[in-house]
């Protein structure tokens, strides 16, 4: 009785054993089914070139092939890839196409791809900046800001590893910087790569890392616009990363003035730009959890020179209390009322 119990046992125990395989082998064969059409799927997508948030610029922006390679080395963990993306992958329906082609039309292809996420009046902006090479792993940098709502590219932005600076507007003809280097005293002609694309000589180029190219040092620039449109004008300074990495190179516009954008005659108030860029109340006041609108430049006459106050616009207002400079024979000194 007992081997014949036995018997049994082995044969239910054979047919339960040959069910597992079964079920198994379906299952495996379900799995790869799914990795496949996730692999499908994603074979080729990326986000669309930006429409709302700034014009697009670059040769490349219909090339879907270098769009889908790009976008990968955002989001896929098994693309390879050199850099690291401070944080988590970006979002398809969060993210557009700012650039795609050649700088100057040499050299690796470059994609620049913007992320915004949304919180009441506030946007958290992310740029990824991908150099995607003939042969071997794609580079990738990034950086980040807080903004206003409507403000977060609006005087262009500067790239996180090549340092070039990317012109938003679909009318700008030119850029003239002026660098800390010399006190902003002159202007040259940025240089012009094509495609809405400039490089300032102000910001350290990381794409032949780890060698880090140049050095961060503050800018004004002038930004000139078709139709003899008065130029609008910008200060890039040099701040700490938000967390960890690399100086925040935020592109902040500078308005004359009653605050109406046009940067008429910058040169009276120069000499007040090497204070304003290492001024405590300066940094303090962009160090916050969203980035002025502008900086509102209000020079005024007094016996011998210019009184400049200095007022950051927050949130359509100005917030903090403003501060002033004053200029007399070319050189600025801070004002002795606090």
């Amino acid at each position: 009785m007992r081997d014949s119990i036995s018997d049994d046992d082995r044969r239910v125990s054979k047919v339960l054993l040959r069910a597992l395989a079964a079920l198994v082998g379906v299952a495996a064969v379900a799995a790869g089914s799914v990795v496949a059409a996730d692999a499908w799927r994603g074979a080729g997508v990326h986000p669309e070139p930006c429409g709302l948030l700034a014009a697009p610029h670059g040769e490349l922006l219909d090339d879907s092939d270098l769009l889908a390679r790009a976008w990968a080395a955002l989001t896929d963990p098994e693309a390879e890839t050199l850099g690291d993306l401070d944080g988590s992958a970006f979002v398809l329906e969060r993210s557009c196409v700012l650039y795609a082609g050649r700088f100057g039309g040499a050299g690796d292809l470059h994609v620049v791809v913007a992320e915004t996420t949304v919180a009441g009046y506030r946007s958290h902006v992310r740029l990824g900046e991908l150099q995607v090479r003939a042969r071997g792993a794609t580079l990738r940098a990034t950086t980040s800001w807080p903004a206003l709502l409507g403000a977060e590219l609006k005087r262009g932005a500067v790239l996180p590893m090549s340092g070039y600076y990317l012109a938003t507007g679909e009318d700008v003809v030119g850029v003239r910087v002026r660098t800390a280097r010399d006190g902003f005293a002159t202007a040259a002609p940025a240089g012009d790569l094509g495609s809405g694309v400039f490089n300032l000589r102000a910001v350290a180029d990381y794409t032949l890392a780890p060698a880090e190219q140049g050095e961060h040092v503050a800018a004004l620039i002038e930004i000139e616009r078709i139709g003899g449109l008065a130029p609008l004008a910008a200060v890039v300074p040099v701040l700490p990363p938000l967390m960890i990495g690399r100086p925040l190179r935020p592109v902040i516009a500078v308005e004359l003035g009653d605050g109406d954008g046009e940067a008429v005659d910058l040169g009276p108030v120069l000499p007040a730009f090497p204070l304003l860029t290492t001024d405590p109340r300066f940094l303090r006041g962009i160090d916050r959890s969203v980035l002025p609108t502008a900086v509102e430049v209000h020079p005024a006459p007094i016996p011998g020179g210019l009184r400049v106050e200095i007022a950051l616009r927050h949130l359509s207002a100005l917030e903090n209390s403003p501060f002033g400079y004053v200029v007399q024979g070319g050189i600025a000194r801070k004002e002795d009322r606090e």
